[in-house]
This record gives C-alpha cells, sequence and structure tokens, in this order.
C-alpha cells in the first residue's frame, strides 16, 4: 500500500527528529540511517549520502542544503507551506512476518531495489509550472518541451467562474529521503502482556517539494537557463494506486526469482504458506484502527487514515529487536505457525517462478485482456494509469511493470488527452458509443411526453420535523424531462446535489399517468441509493 501525507515545514523538522529518525534498524548511535535519492538530490550533489539532520532542517527551510541560498522562491512561511511529501510504501504482512522470521538481507534488498525502481517511475512523472512569458512563448512555438490545461477559476470578488490556460512541463527529478522501518507503531498486547510493536516492513521516501527545470529562463540576465521549482503533486498524488502496483509487481517479481510462492489476491498478493492466522495477529495495529473507526461510525480510507495518525502511540527505541523477535515466535506464534513459517522460509511451498510456468501463456497478453474487459464493463474512456494498474494486479508474480508497458503499447487502443491526463478507450467501445449517440439524435421529438400540464411536487420533512421542497433547478430538472418529447433524458449534476431525490418525484408523477418506472444503475451501491428511492425493482445494468 502507498499513502501519500503532505508535510509543512515546521512539522516536517519534528517529523524527522520524532518519527523517521526512530525505529527499529539502528547505527550505532540509535538511529536509522537515511539516505538521499532522485535525480534532484544528485543536482544538489547529495545522492546517496546519508542523510544529516541540518541538511534535512535546511531544506525543510526552502534552503539550498547548506542553508547559504534559497533553494525555491519563498513567497509563504515555510513553517506553514507544504515543504515536502511523504510517500510510505508497505509491502502484505506476510511479507513482512518472512522477514521477521528469516532476517535475511536479501529481502531487504529487494525491498529497498523496489522502491528506487518505483520511484524512478515517480520523477517520470513530476511536473512543474511554467509562468515567465518567454518559456511560454518557447513552448507554443516548439522550441521547449511543454504543454498546457484549461484550469477551471473563480474570481474572488465577483464569483465568476471561467477557464484560464496555464502551462506546464516535466522535469523528470526529484529529491526525497529513503528511510526504511520494520515494525509497527507499538500496541499493547495480550500476548506477551506488553506493548510491542510487530512486524511491517515499509519506507518512507521523504519528498521535498523542489524539481529542477532546467529548461526555466534564469531569474537573472547573464545566468544560465534552469531554476529549482515547486513540484505540482496533485497528479502524483491521483495516481497512487498506479505507483503502488508497480512497486507491488517489482517486489513479486524479484521474490517468484528467488523462489517464492506468490498467490494474488482482490487487489495485492500474499505468499503462499503464510498462515492467515499469523497475519491477524501481526495486525494489531490494524485491528486498533478498524475498532476506533467502527465505535465512531468511520468507514473511508482516508478517515482512518487519519485516524492512525491521531491515535499512534510515539515511535522510541523500546524493545531491543532480538527481545521483539524472541515475543513474535515465542509468545505470539503457535508452534503450527512457526513450523508452516520456517517452510515459508525453506521454499518448501513450490516454485512460481516464470520458467515453471506453461511457456505457452503469454502471462502480460492474459493479464492486459483481462484488465481491458474489467475496466471497460462500466466505463466508455478511463486513465490509461489505471488500466495498467489493473494489468498490473492481475499478473503479481507472473510479469514485471515493463512486460505490462509492452502490452500496452501493442494494443490499438483509441487515446486522447485531457488535462495533460492520457485517456483511452477500445474500438468496439467507440463503435457502441456511436451507435448510441446515432439512436438518441434519431429519436429526439419522437415520443409524447411522459407528463403533460403542471405537476405539484411532493411536500417532505426533515429529521427535525422543519417542511422543505426541492430547489428550484431539481423541478426544472424533473419538469423538463416530464415535458421532453426525447426519447432519451439525462439529468447531470455534481455528487451529492439532489439527482436522486428529484428521481422521487419523477417516479411519482408518470407513476399517477400509469406509467412504470425502473430504476437501474451502474453499481451494486448505487442501485442501494435508487432503492431508499423508492425504486424497490432496482438492479445493476
Amino acid at each position: 500500500m502507498l499513502r501519500i501525507v503532505p508535510s509543512s515545514g515546521g512539522a516536517a523538522k519534528d517529523y524527522f527528529d520524532d518519527q523517521l529518525q526512530q525505529g527499529d534498524y539502528y547505527s550505532e548511535k540509535g538511529q536509522i540511517i537515511g539516505e538521499w535519492g532522485g535525480r534532484g538530490a544528485e543536482l544538489l550533489g547529495l545522492a546517496g549520502q546519508e542523510i544529516q539532520r541540518e541538511v534535512f532542517h535546511n531544506l525543510c527551510d526552502g534552503k539550498m542544503p547548506d542553508g547559504l541560498r534559497n533553494l525555491t522562491a519563498q513567497k509563504n512561511d515555510p513553517e506553514k507551506r507544504i515543504v515536502a511529501y511523504d510517500l510510505v510504501q508497505s509491502a502484505p504482512k506476510a511479507f513482512s512476518a518472512l522477514c521477521a522470521l528469516t532476517r535475511d538481507p536479501e529481502l531487504e534488498k529487494m525491498f529497498q531495489d523496489s522502491i528506487k525502481e518505483s520511484m524512478e517511475d515517480v520523477q517520470r512523472m513530476m511536473v512543474v509550472r511554467v509562468r515567465a512569458k518567454q518559456d511560454i512563448a518557447d513552448i507554443d512555438s516548439g522550441k521547449t518541451p511543454g504543454f498546457h490545461k484549461q484550469i477551471l477559476c473563480k474570481d474572488k470578488k465577483t464569483g465568476a467562474v471561467y477557464y484560464k490556460k496555464e502551462y506546464f512541463r516535466h522535469s523528470d527529478n526529484l529529491v526525497y529521503g529513503n528511510f526504511m522501518h520494520f515494525t509497527t507503531r507499538p500496541v499493547e498486547n495480550e500476548a506477551t502482556g506488553k506493548t510491542i510493536s510487530f512486524p511491517q516492513v515499509h519506507v518512507h521516501a521523504f519528498t521535498f517539494n523542489a524539481t529542477y527545470d532546467e529548461h526555466a529562463s534564469p531569474k537573472k540576465k547573464g545566468e544560465e537557463k534552469g531554476v529549482w521549482k515547486a513540484g505540482n503533486f496533485a497528479e502524483i498524488k491521483r495516481d497512487g494506486q498506479y505507483f503502488d502496483a508497480r512497486f507491488q509487481s517489482r517486489l513479486t517479481d524479484k521474490l517468484v526469482k528467488a523462489g517464492y510462492a506468490v498467490e494474488r489476491t482482490k487487489d495485492s498478493w500474499t505468499l503462499t504458506g503464510v498462515p492467515d492466522s499469523l497475519v491477524k495477529k501481526f495486525s494489531e495495529r490494524s485491528t486498533e484502527i478498524e475498532a476506533f473507526a467502527k465505535e465512531k461510525g468511520i468507514t473511508s480510507a482516508k478517515e482512518k487514515d487519519n485516524i492512525g495518525a491521531r491515535t499512534r502511540l510515539k515511535k522510541t527505541s523500546g524493545l531491543p529487536m532480538n527481545e521483539l523477535y524472541e515475543l513474535w515466535w515465542t509468545k505470539v506464534a503457535d508452534d503450527g505457525e512457526r513450523q508452516a513459517m520456517q517452510k515459508v522460509a525453506n521454499q518448501l511451498c513450490g516454485n512460481k517462478s516464470p520458467e515453471v510456468y506453461n511457456e505457452e501463456l503469454n502471462h502480460p497478453a492474459l493479464a492486459m485482456d483481462s484488465a481491458i474487459d474489467h475496466c471497460f464493463t462500466r466505463n466508455s474512456v478511463i486513465p490509461q494509469t489505471h488500466l495498467v494498474t489493473q494489468a498490473l494486479r492481475n499478473s503479481f508474480g507472473l510479469a514485471t511493470p515493463e512486460e505490462i508497458d509492452g502490452q500496452l503499447n501493442r494494443r490499438e487502443l483509441k487515446s486522447g488527452v485531457k488535462k495533460a491526463r492520457t485517456l483511452v478507450s477500445t474500438e468496439n467501445v467507440y463503435k457502441e458509443e456511436k451507435v448510441l449517440l446515432k439512436y438518441i439524435r434519431d429519436t429526439q421529438g419522437t415520443v409524447n411526453r411522459l407528463y403533460s400540464g403542471d405537476y405539484e411536487f411532493m411536500s417532505r420533512i426533515d429529521e427535525k420535523g422543519k417542511p422543505w421542497e426541492l430547489r428550484a433547478e431539481q423541478k426544472s430538472a424533473v419538469m423538463n424531462t416530464l415535458h421532453s418529447n426525447d426519447r432519451v433524458n439525462i439529468i447531470r449534476g455534481a455528487a451529492g446535489v439532489g439527482k436522486s431525490v428529484s428521481l422521487e418525484d419523477l417516479k411519482r408523477a408518470c407513476g399517477g399517468k400509469g406509467i412504470g418506472v425502473f430504476g437501474c444503475a451502474p453499481t451494486t451501491r448505487a442501485t442501494h441509493g435508487l432503492v431508499e428511492k423508492g425504486y424497490s425493482e432496482a438492479a445493476t445494468s
């Protein structure tokens, strides 16, 4: 799983001292040794070096590593502005259990190598804003690379909404600190009678909000081109599942080639032979968060993340690692679980490396075929990253990200770019949509109205007993549909604006004329919403 969490300057400094450096993998001073990574770190002369507190704090202040000059423009208080994003990447609990049992440095290397390769993917997606007039002119003329988006804006004084063209380009570099941790936050454990941490291998790729635009016009005349700027992390956060899938694909590929057996789950994977009972025991921190969320009626993943931050105990050195290992395997795991894990460690659960599979099967192609079927069942157009994410999940342990990328390039998908994001569709979907659009156009003005004359809208009472009625735009949507002579009508609106409640009146009006109404929706969840609004026979389409 990948979580991406923004951090302000003051919080980032505290986070480095209290969290990133504190943990379970100790140097001689009892602290985690972080390492600089990214092509941006190379430009600053930091790549591969151990992370020093003073340098880290200077970057949090928007300064160069030596603290003598500004790295990026300082328009806001660095203590309050977003100076970095913490990319927290973890593997399934079964992998953490295996690492805890074997203490095999090769497993740690597989994880770290997968992190570094996946951060290359993140770097390639990094973009910066382009504001200088000359730079914009160079992009428009094709002299330098770049692209533009139509951004929806709102005038602060008048409230008027308008579109504004804004320019961007890929910078392809990042500056991040790599901190590897091996345990969860401490929790109270009944089996041991102590407050202990459990195995959880994860990396904090603490990525600073700074990237180098080599094509930018210099700030002063006579200087060479190139300026450090704040990055645009919106696309990185938006495609978090895509980056996570690429990481998991790389890690499972390495495990399979090393002789371990991998099984795919719905959206992730596990190691064959690792007992579910042990995974559950090692997941006490997750269980703790789920229990708290249930008690408070919280269901969203984002809110549960916030619970994790609010309820966690401070990370300290705690018990020595040797003592933790002893507790995990003597007090937490039972005899059967220990035997099962020893079997996994000895790679006795069956080798699923590629050469063992039927060579006639093209696993990357099958994964992409399945992804196309899955993604376009309910969608006509999707982001390309969504399609690749699904194909990667279909092929954990069977194909690499590069093989899946190759399959994507071989497919004759229809594609286009909207707001700098590549969207894809298939030829079959395109043909279906053309048929549908033709039907809609051909049947305009060909049917009788569903309802003639005025309609008296329902009177409603809210939870506090106060009467209320539909807003004017909701009533207009209902009446336009009832009075339409078109075969197909569409009511559009953002989530939560009242489309479903408007359908109650639409059904009531039709029912009054003896017209039956059947509700259908693209998902089970949406169908349940229709049932709540009186469409008792609603079904998925």
